[in-house]
């Protein structure tokens, strides 16, 4: 019983991610907000908010594109699953494991390569410098802006996808060589994670580790709830430090006059701009109410945002470009992300901030109900082309479905290419594990042309 169960969850584990997190991150929320608690819990992140001040919340094209993955996403991921499966079973058995020299090699490069670029970007020095909240997020924005993109790739997607497959490796396989590996890259990935100064970066690579531990350890229950209470504690532990809860020594600073503005018709907000940093003073937030913050943050961070994107945009469609605008490489006037986060929040990262919405939310946006049923999907078919790959079997195939994992999360809060081409993209993953796959491939290449009998 148990083990059928794990042959499901590992074929729709892609899907069920996608759900779940969608369920958990974007509609529990907005559920909440119709309640009696609704405008506490919404005004703990924006100011002044209410969801019956927004003009098109609660109509029937609110609830419609809300719950529209739930509609769309089993039956095409399923559709696509029967495609796809008969062709990958013919055709892709018998992936060939990749030595562990190969493995080491490139485990070796991509250390290599991130450390060089965290220690130039100054990154330990950024990470604990900051002594406001807001200093903090400055930092965080100039050290991604410093390393650039393949920094963060080769963190957040090439030493995540050799650490996934090292587990993988050990959770099969009862060998030491794994296990120190395994142990290795818990501790130095998490450092790396924990440098780039983000929370959900190293919250997410927990949660991965423990659906690899669920999905295919021999006895899950106790590493599983191990790592889950651990993905919660570094939650919590980093959500602290960047709120700057710590005692935190005195600077006399001249304060600085912060203006308001009135919030936008339709939606009752109180908007405040907070002035440049050097003229600027902020404390910590006292220990019992930054406690509860990183919890409401659970059901805040994508639930907000989605009555400001289905209300800005129902009202002015196409506002940031359409989804063939982008096909076509046009120069859009504005970003869907950006745009919503200066709607929620008037400060100083108005611009660079962002606040997104899952697949067919930002596919709304840009196309109205077509741009959210093309990207719905597309996502779906993503998802079930994974569910595909679950027929086959071997750590190569089994790290992909972990990485399958990780999109279904992704999906369910960025736009379509965002879990694709972004720093944590597929792509980038799909591109290590075919390193691994063809240094697998020519290791049996090179062993079965030694065995050849020699002929004078």
């Amino acid at each position: 019983m148990f083990e059928a169960a794990r042959a499901v969850l590992r074929r729709y584990i892609a899907l069920a991610t996608f759900l779940g997190s969608y369920l958990i991150l974007t509609v529990v929320g907005n559920l909440l907000f119709f309640s009696p608690i609704g405008d506490q819990l919404g005004r703990h992140s924006v100011l002044g908010f209410s969801i019956r001040n927004f003009k098109t919340a609660g109509t029937a094209g609110f609830w419609i594109l809300l719950l529209l993955p739930f509609i769309v996403a089993p039956a095409v991921v399923e559709a696509v699953r029967r495609i796809a499966a008969p062709w990958l079973i013919r055709h892709g058995q018998g992936l060939p494991e990749p030595s562990r020299v190969a493995y080491l090699a490139l485990l070796l490069a991509f250390y290599l390569f991130a450390l060089t670029a965290l220690w130039r970007a100054d990154a330990v020095h950024l990470l604990t410098r900051a002594t406001t909240y807001e200093d903090a997020l400055r930092d965080r924005f100039l050290l991604l802006a410093t390393l650039g993109f393949w920094p963060q790739m080769v963190i957040k997607s090439g030493l995540v996808t050799l650490s996934l497959f090292g587990l993988i490796q050990t959770l099969t396989k009862r060998d030491p060589f794994w296990l120190i590996i395994a142990a290795f890259n818990l501790v130095a990935v998490s450092a790396l994670l924990i440098l780039l100064n983000m929370k959900w970066p190293l919250v997410l690579y927990y949660g991965l580790n423990v659906v690899a531990i669920l999905l295919y350890a021999r006895r899950p229950l106790v590493p599983g709830i191990s790592f889950a209470a651990l993905a919660g504690t570094a939650y919590l532990l980093i959500s602290f430090a960047l709120l700057r809860v710590v005692p935190m020594p005195t600077i006399h600073v001249e304060i600085a006059d912060i203006g308001a503005q009135p919030g936008h018709p339709g939606r009752g907000r109180i908007e405040t701009s907070i002035a440049p940093p050097l003229n600027e003073t902020s404390v910590a937030p006292p220990l019992k109410e930054a406690a509860v913050m990183p919890l409401l943050a659970i059901f805040n961070r994508m639930a907000l945002p989605f009555p400001f994107y289905y209300d800005v945009f129902t009202g002015e469609p196409g506002k940031c470009g359409t989804l063939v605008d982008r096909i076509k490489r046009k120069t859009n006037p504005c970003q869907p992300s950006t745009l919503v986060y200066q709607e929620m929040f008037a400060d100083q990262f108005a611009g660079i901030g962002t606040a997104p919405q899952a697949v067919h939310i930002t596919g709304y946006a840009l196309s109205g109900w077509a741009g959210a049923l093309i990207e719905i999907m597309l996502a779906s078919a993503i998802m079930g082309l994974f569910a595909a790959l679950s027929e086959l079997r071997g750590p190569l195939v089994d790290t992909a479905s972990i990485i399958g994992a990780m999109a279904g999360y992704f999906f369910s809060q960025l736009p379509f290419e965002g879990p694709i081409i972004y720093d944590h993209g597929i792509l980038w993953c799909g591109i290590v594990l075919a390193f691994l796959a063809a240094a697998g491939a020519l290791g049996t290449l090179g062993s079965g042309m030694s065995r050849e009998p020699r002929t004078s």
